[in-house]
């Protein structure tokens, strides 16, 4: 009997539709991506900071040559070294590597990196794309992967950012393929498919240390392994043992490729921790930078959402990818279990975060929601170890991202993808598994979701298709202003290109909000010919903040409606448009200021749908709304500062204008300044050759035992019901009543803080605890005569403790850095 070749090789034949469809589905992505690579065409740098620095930084490092070779490991000497950590080393490696190579080849200098640089970014998203497909179709069916292909090919958010060359595709594109090497560890556990895990995750490390909780999906996929098809009657230790193998070697290979990849994190170990800090606190906003200022008062976790649903994503795909991670957490668990999984993995950890999201914090909230996962295993299903291990990676990351005080969106870019893919199995497992008769609604959701994140897509390509609006204004006053004119521009933004022929002044808008501030601002407006805002940064951030800018709202409403004698001549914009069908973002509603816009002739109305505020990582780098403004009326700088005084004033709760000063309420008055000074130096009130000061380790210990041996019957009398008494609790119970008396006595003004004052306080104490020896003496004597060995243990400890501390002390004095209190802390 002759079987048909399609019925005889039905899974071929299903490969070959699988990697068809995904070379389509690659090139349409090639399009979208490689499409208005020039975007910033018109200017001689790139207007997107990050990208800018990047491609500086590139241009600082070479490798040396071999004459010098030896220098590599000198990292003030190597011209190897970026000497820059916010982000990882590798991807600037790679691009010299890259430039030397194309040089090379076509025998011609490159002189501007920004198409080579972004070609490796499109290149690493495209990689990214096919590396999600084979994951998807690994872990669920053909369908989920090519659907979840298809989904990312048109996501806004991956074509933007493959425009850009600032790192994230990068790390996307490693995270993407670690997760599907893990996948096949989780079947295998060979130790190559551990070695090349650990080798990708050292190269992502090396781009950015950001996805460092992908160490939690390695530990996760060689539990699973070493679980699979175990029971407690009869462990198979072989496969444990073998993870455990298998396992050290990819930390080993991760580790080495870290070092060959970033090499100076070791070798310039204090300045890659100090940059690491400060990108760590600066998404924390404990270091205050104006570029994040954006994202106080907002939300965490619902500004992403919303924000992703409105320009990143497009709605449909953001909330079925949202459904589809919540789907994930819960498949395979009875409706109990389901919350319990959700409350333990996702409520819990984002309360601790939102809480506090310092390490500690962090730490504790990712071992919650990984241990949950274990927790929570036994009572799935048996094909749900792929699920457990994506969600070890994309719930952990999540979590710590969307709680950061800094929201720029490309921060989710390593979890989109994952997410993605949970979507496209959500929507598949529906069409699969409702009756046939209802197919028809789940194929048109699925349907929905591909047209709107196409159209989304197409919207974004089309874009990139258009002038920059900075090089379109630039043009502008090129034709129309007077060569010489001064323009006005605001500080911490971008400046418009090629404008040589044209002067340049500054407003400080950032700056706290002063007197001195508001003058310069109003000499400024006056000398001005034209004012530039180059984007929404600045208006659309400090009038939200109006306790620390009071005067700033008031400021730009004056200009917006002409009070400052400067009237809109261009407005620049570029939006999502397909079809005639225009996103409009809306740069003035969120900080609530009038639309200037509307007062030119004829006024600036475009058509389209209102969709809302947009992130400003979304919309100021490559089609910033543009802004120029003309001095017409020439006003003084008297009269503009009346205008922002009066406006200003107008906004006040109180109706007067309080712009910030220096604090003099938290300067001492002139009497407590004598009375301090009076008090003498310290060196005058320090004696250098005193006993204490000669022999301070002695003298600290004598008076320790001098207050506890005072406050001992009042602590025997109030630990009674403790074994030992309180014994040692009277050492901290005497310092704590001595120094409460002390400062008691000084802050009501009853005595000074002296000597004396402390010597009563400790007389006090004294006092009190005589009175309750006196009382309690053959108790507390018939103790000491019984359990005397056990107070010579506790002292013991003390001491021990004591001393312990004290070598502590003796090898790093300073343990804890002034900016965070000096040492007091560790008192």
């Amino acid at each position: 009997m002759n079987i048909p070749q399609s019925l005889k090789y039905p899974s071929n034949r299903k490969n070959e539709t699988f990697w068809s469809a995904l070379i389509v589905i690659v090139l349409i992505a090639a399009f979208f991506r490689f499409s208005g690579l020039h975007w910033d065409e018109g200017f001689l740098y790139t207007p997107h900071p990050d990208e800018r620095a990047i491609l500086m930084k590139s241009r600082e490092i070479e490798m040396p040559p071999l004459s010098k070779l030896g220098t590599l490991f000198n990292a003030d000497e190597s011209t190897w070294n970026p000497r820059w950590f916010p982000y990882g080393s590798f991807p600037l490696y790679v691009l010299e590597i890259s430039q030397s190579i194309v040089e090379r080849l076509t025998g011609a200098a490159i002189t501007d990196l920004r198409t080579l640089a972004r070609s490796i970014s499109v290149l690493a998203d495209l990689g990214t794309i096919i590396g999600i497909a084979m994951l998807g179709k690994a872990a669920f069916s053909r369908r989920v992967g090519i659907l979840a292909a298809l989904l990312i090919s048109f996501s806004v958010i991956h074509i933007q950012l493959a425009h850009f060359f600032a790192f994230d595709t990068l790390t996307v594109f490693f995270i993407t393929w670690t997760l599907l090497v893990l996948y096949r560890l989780t079947f295998s556990g060979k130790r190559n498919h551990s070695l090349l895990a650990g080798a990708l995750i050292g190269l992502g490390l090396a781009t950015k240390i950001s996805l460092l909780p992908i160490a939690g999906a390695f530990v996760m996929a060689h539990l699973i392994y070493a679980a699979r098809d175990q029971n407690l009657e009869d462990v198979q230790y072989w496969k444990v043992k073998k993870a455990l193998i298998s396992g050290a070697w990819g930390i080993a290979a991760g580790s080495l490729i870290f070092v060959l990849a970033q090499p100076y994190a070791l070798l310039d170990w204090n300045r890659f921790i100090g940059d690491v800090t400060e990108q760590s606190e600066m998404v924390r906003r404990i270091r205050d930078y104006p570029y994040t200022r954006q994202y106080i008062g907002t939300t965490p976790y619902l500004y992403q959402f919303i924000q992703m649903g409105k320009w990143g994503l497009g709605w449909p795909l953001t909330i079925i990818s949202v459904v589809g991670l919540f789907w994930a957490a819960s498949k395979g668990l009875k409706l109990v279990h389901a919350i319990l999984s959700i409350l333990c993995c996702v409520i819990i950890p984002a309360l601790i975060l939102l809480w506090n999201n310092n390490a500690p914090a962090i730490m504790v909230s990712s071992l919650i929601c990984f241990f949950s996962l274990i927790l929570f295993w036994p009572f799935r299903d048996k094909g749900a170890s792929g699920l457990i291990l994506l969600l070890s990676w994309v719930l952990p990351y999540l979590l710590v991202t969307g709680s950061f005080e800094v929201k720029f969106l490309r921060y989710l870019l390593p979890a989109i993808p994952i997410i993605t893919l949970l979507g496209s199995a959500f929507l598949i497992h529906c069409f699969n598994r409702i009756p046939r008769y209802s197919q028809i609604s789940s194929a048109c959701l699925i349907l929905l979701t591909v047209v709107a994140t196409a159209w989304y897509g197409l919207s974004m390509t089309a874009l990139y298709g258009e002038k920059h609006t900075a090089v379109k204004a630039s043009e502008w006053l090129v034709e129309y202003g007077k060569s010489g004119s001064l323009i006005i521009k605001e500080h911490w933004e971008e400046s418009l290109p090629n404008l040589s022929n044209f002067r340049y002044t500054e407003l400080p808008i950032y700056e706290d909000d002063t007197y001195i501030k508001l003058t310069r601002i109003s000499d400024s407006l006056q000398r001005g010919d034209y004012l530039v805002l180059f984007s929404n940064r600045l208006y659309g951030t400090v009038t939200r903040i109006e306790d620390r800018y009071p005067v700033m709202k008031g400021y730009y409403i004056a200009l917006f409606t002409g009070k400052l004698g400067y009237e809109p001549v261009l407005v620049q914009t570029s939006y999502l448009n397909l079809f005639g069908i225009n996103l409009i973002e809306d740069t003035f509603n969120r900080p609530a200021i009038p639309d200037p816009t509307k007062r030119l002739i004829p006024p600036h109305d475009i058509a389209g749908i209102r969709v809302g505020f947009a992130d400003e990582s979304f919309s100021v780098y490559d089609h910033p709304k543009v802004m120029i403004f003309e001095n017409k009326k020439r006003l003084s700088a008297t009269e503009i500062r009346t205008e922002i005084e009066s406006e200003a004033i107008s906004l006040s709760a109180s109706n007067t204008l309080n712009p910030r000063s220096p604090p003099k309420d938290l300067m001492m008055d002139e009497k407590l300044l004598q009375a301090q000074r009076r008090g003498g130096t310290w060196s005058a009130i320090i004696d250098k050759d005193s006993i204490s000061s000669r022999f301070p380790v002695a003298t600290w210990l004598a008076i320790i035992e001098l207050i506890s041996l005072c406050a001992l019957p009042l602590s025997f009398f109030i630990f009674r019901g403790l074994v030992g008494r309180g014994y040692l609790l009277a050492k901290i119970l005497g310092i704590l009543v001595t120094c409460f008396l002390a400062w008691l006595l000084s802050s009501m003004k009853l005595m000074k803080f002296e000597d004396t004052t402390i010597w009563i306080s400790l007389g006090a104490l004294t006092l009190i605890s005589s009175s309750v020896l006196y009382f309690r003496r053959a108790e507390i004597l018939h103790f000491l005569r019984i359990h005397w060995k056990r107070l010579v243990i506790l002292e013991c400890v003390f001491l021990l403790a004591f001393f312990t501390f004290l070598l502590i002390r003796m090898a790093n004095p300073d343990l804890w850095h002034p900016y965070r209190g000096g040492e007091k802390p560790m008192d």
